[in-house]
């Protein structure tokens, strides 16, 4: 699983609860894709990659620190 994860899921279950989410829990709720009440590993992944593949505005797989600032603003 990707870094961080498993600081996240405290009882080792695989998902994010809204309680381990915390305040990120109303940001992550479109990553619940499947309407569970919990974002599994996939989940955040898939919503992560998104992410990436949008700020990555001159697909190479890298993000510049121009992209990076683009896409934070964006998110404003």
């Amino acid at each position: 699983m990707k870094a961080g994860w498993t600081e996240k899921d405290k009882d080792g279950d695989g998902m994010l609860s809204q309680e381990e989410m915390g305040d990120k829990a109303a940001k992550m709720t479109d990553a619940d894709t499947d309407k569970n009440g919990s974002v599994s590993a996939a989940e955040y992944t898939a919503k992560k990659e998104a992410w990436f593949k949008k700020a990555d505005t001159d697909g190479n797989g890298s993000l510049s620190k121009a992209e990076q600032d683009a896409a934070k603003a964006a998110k404003k």
